[in-house]
């Protein structure tokens, strides 16, 4: 089994969501209010996105589909108005 470790700078918060996409060689992940992007290169993360969530409610869930072409951000509303 082949293990390696790998440290995230979530942003703004605790990481709630990290997910792999193997086509393109990304990694994503989400936090409470902000989602990154990175491109892996060699042993290096290549920032591609950082932004600042669109969505009044708190990221939880991020997903890769359409073969990597697309990605997918679950919320959790606060319902607060």
């Amino acid at each position: 089994m082949y293990r390696d470790n790998v440290a995230v700078l979530g942003g703004d918060g605790p990481v709630e969501g990290i997910v792999y996409d193997p086509v393109h060689d990304r990694i994503a992940c989400i936090c409470e209010k902000s989602t990154q992007l990175w491109r892996i290169r060699g042993t290096e993360l290549v920032p591609i996105l950082q932004s600042p969530l669109v969505s009044e409610g708190y990221g939880k869930c991020i997903h890769f589909c359409d073969n990597g072409a697309s990605v997918v951000m679950y919320y959790l509303n606060t319902h607060e108005w």
